[in-house]
């Protein structure tokens, strides 16, 4: 399955205030899509400290200085996904279950890089958040 298929399947499998077509639309224009044959991410910079709301919802934080990579999308190998960042940032958000998180991206890059040799064997092809 392609990294454009897996996208649309969590938007259809996960409640989203936002489908996958207007997710994709909003990063193509404010955010960033990166992508490869084997993952596909929608983020865009935020500043850690910014108020949770408008971290979770599409909110531009353009001009403003961002030390965090907030992922809206990521589904594929995510070890792949880490090497392909537009800007590195000392720090990466996900939201899961309405809960706002925060790791360090040196931390989920060696988490990744460990996983990825695993994870044909123990998990699903898929790896997502939304």
């Amino acid at each position: 399955m392609s990294p454009f298929a897996m996208g649309k399947q969590v938007f259809m499998s996960e409640p989203s205030a936002y489908s996958f077509e207007e997710c994709a639309l909003w990063h193509s224009k404010y955010g960033h899509i990166f992508s490869g044959h084997d993952f596909m991410v929608f983020g865009r910079y935020v500043p850690r400290g910014a108020e949770q709301a408008k971290i979770v919802d599409l909110y531009s934080f353009e001009g403003q200085e961002c030390d965090c990579l907030h992922v809206a999308l990521c589904v594929g190998s995510m070890a792949s996904a880490w090497a392909t960042l537009p800007k590195e940032v000392k720090w990466i958000s996900y939201e899961r279950q309405n809960c706002l998180r925060f790791f360090p991206l040196d931390r989920i890059k060696r988490f990744s890089s460990v996983l990825s040799r695993y994870e044909k064997s123990f998990f699903p092809p898929t790896s997502a958040f939304v």
